[in-house]
């Protein structure tokens, strides 16, 4: 879907990009587990910020972030 809406927008100057975290240290369905092991969300915005300040010739459709120590 985030691929059709972004073509959809292009017309209009506007970039559609997803990005998909994996286990990420929220108050949301504590599953238990070491915090400290999940993405934290200082790194979701860093991504964020990245996607918002792209160049205008670059385009970043898709972000898989991931922890890198295992839950």
């Amino acid at each position: 879907m985030t691929y059709s809406v972004a073509e959809e927008l292009r017309q209009h100057n506007s970039r559609v990009s997803v990005i998909a975290p994996g286990s990420v240290n929220t108050s949301f369905g504590r599953s238990g587990g070491n915090s400290d092991k999940k993405v934290q969300l200082e790194d979701v915005a860093r991504v964020v910020a990245m996607l918002v300040t792209q160049a205008p010739q670059s385009f970043v459709s898709e972000v898989l972030l991931r922890p890198t120590q295992k839950p």
